[in-house]
């Protein structure tokens, strides 16, 4: 987890592609909690080694990121 405080580094970084948004892991700890909370497998969407979410739920999956403490750059 990334106290903004003391790092500029986000733990996931948000970008806009086409109708959907890739959310990017870039700390080991974004890794972690991305692996033990979603299995890789068909029902989950990567693409480039970012989650690939749907607008409509994705303010709801950056909340939660949010409130487990992870930082996340939009």
């Amino acid at each position: 987890m990334n106290d903004t405080s003391s790092s500029p580094h986000p733990d996931f970084r948000l970008r806009a592609w086409g109708l959907r948004l890739l959310l990017a892991p870039v700390t080991p700890e974004a890794n972690r909690w991305l692996d033990t909370r979603l299995a890789r497998n068909d029902d989950v969407r990567w693409f480039g080694g970012a989650l690939v979410l749907d607008p409509d739920g994705a303010k709801a999956f950056v909340a939660a990121l949010r409130r487990e403490g992870l930082e996340v750059q939009p």
